[in-house]
C-alpha cells in the first residue's frame, strides 16, 4: 500500500479539491489521495471529510465534482 499524500503538503495557495459527502450530500473536501493495490490492479483512493464531519476513504472513480461557485447563495454573489 502506498502512503497517503496530504493535499496541504503540496504548497500554499493550491485550489481546494471538493466533492459531495456520500452520506449527507454536504460539501466535502478531499484531504488525501493514495493508490491502493487490488486484485484488478492499483486503484486510486481519496479520503474525504464533509462539513458534518463524516469521513470516508473512497475510490476516486466514485467522487463527484462540486463547483465552489454553485455552493454560494445567489444573494451573496457579486
Amino acid at each position: 500500500m502506498d502512503r497517503m499524500t496530504n493535499r496541504a503538503g503540496n504548497g500554499a495557495g493550491g485550489a481546494l479539491d471538493t466533492t459531495t459527502c456520500p452520506e449527507c450530500g454536504a460539501v466535502a473536501e478531499v484531504t488525501e489521495r493514495a493508490v491502493l493495490e487490488s486484485t484488478d490492479g492499483p486503484v486510486e483512493h481519496a479520503r474525504v471529510v464533509c462539513l458534518a464531519r463524516h469521513w470516508f476513504l473512497l475510490p476516486t472513480a466514485s467522487l463527484t465534482s462540486v463547483s465552489a461557485r454553485s455552493e454560494v447563495p445567489a444573494s451573496l454573489r457579486s
